[in-house]
């Protein structure tokens, strides 16, 4: 229960969660982490998983930084649209 209350709040708040389960879990006892990104971590080799968290947030952050870049873009857009079409 606890789980689904972190996530929910991060997620509320916009936060990447990548929660990480371990190989003894079943996919269908993951109850609050249904479609989710999750990742399975081998305790005596925890690296693997490290990296593909690792690989997750830095995809999201790209992501994040693309939008804000095409948002930009398009505001330059549109204000020289306005700029060129206004009536002196």
């Amino acid at each position: 229960m606890s789980v689904g209350q972190e996530i929910g709040r991060a997620k509320a708040k916009l936060k990447t969660v990548v929660p990480i389960v371990t190989p003894n879990v079943h996919s269908t006892e993951l109850g609050c982490l249904a479609g989710t990104t999750y990742q399975k971590i081998d305790p005596e080799n925890p690296g693997i998983a490290l990296n593909a968290i690792k690989k997750v947030i830095l995809e999201k952050k790209q992501t994040l930084e693309n939008q804000k870049n095409m948002l930009f873009l398009a505001g330059g857009v549109v204000l020289t649209l306005l700029l060129l079409t206004s009536k002196e």
